[in-house]
């Protein structure tokens, strides 16, 4: 997930912009959001195909979305997914064009996030996941990760004490590590066990049941059990107190 990697400045904002779901979208648009806003913000591995965003998002029962666009052109989206019959909420990218950070863009879209996903699914809880900048120093396209954390902070989020691995989200892409996740709400009420509920269902998704199999998600799942998600919660800032990730 990337972010404006600038302090937005005073004033920032534009009663022009307007924030619409994809599904309002046309295919050609949607397409066209995939291409100049999802595809240069994030490595390959991270993106579903544009058959899944078309899918998730425009199709029957449409996933949460917002588009931002100002003068009919997209500078910024954010994605989410609903787990767990809706009581986990995943902001799985929020992306603005590399020209238009710094300008109050990714504020407007993650309000625009939360507010929705509080309307549809009072009570969720709201993750996200995020690189852990010693494994993905970030590029121009990418964004700054530190200023992304900083970004999230100043907004509420807080760090789940957690190594994450990001599942296979194409066939063939790989597992994506050296990633944290986040909780980005502070209304929702999570019961136990929530958190490998969540994760075990991400993975069985993404990748199938057999995935669960797998040594090292059951390893993730073990080390998930152990977290709660409200007295456990580190600081932004105090992401350096995590051990590294390998990538994957």
């Amino acid at each position: 997930m990337t972010s404006p990697d600038t302090t937005p400045p005073a004033g920032a904002g534009d009663s022009a912009s307007d924030i619409r779901p994809l599904a309002a979208l046309t295919t050609a648009e949607i397409i066209a959001v995939y291409d100049t806003l999802l595809r240069p913000s994030f490595r390959p591995e991270e993106l579903v195909s544009i058959g899944d965003v078309l899918r998730l998002y425009a199709g029957e029962g449409p996933a949460p979305s917002g588009v931002l666009l100002r003068g009919g052109q997209p500078l910024g989206i954010h994605l989410c997914e609903a787990y767990v019959d809706g009581r986990v909420l995943l902001l799985t990218h929020l992306a603005v064009s590399s020209e238009a950070r710094g300008g109050g863009i990714g504020a407007q879209l993650l309000d625009h996030a939360a507010r929705q996903l509080e309307d549809s699914w009072p009570g969720a809880v709201v993750l996200g996941e995020v690189d852990d900048p010693r494994v993905w120093p970030g590029t121009l396209a990418t964004g700054d990760p530190v200023a992304r954390l900083q970004f999230y902070g100043r907004h509420g989020a807080r760090l789940l004490p957690l190594s994450f691995v990001q599942p296979e989200l194409q066939p063939g892409a790989g597992r994506v590590g050296g990633m944290f996740l986040i909780r980005l709400d502070r209304q929702g009420t999570p019961t136990p066990g929530l958190l490998p509920r969540f994760l075990a269902e991400y993975y069985t998704a993404c990748e199938g049941g057999e995935a669960l199999a797998d040594p090292a998600v059951q390893a993730v799942l073990a080390a998930a059990a152990e977290v709660d998600l409200d007295r456990d919660l580190l600081p932004m800032t105090e992401w350096e107190r995590l051990p590294p990730a390998t990538p994957g």
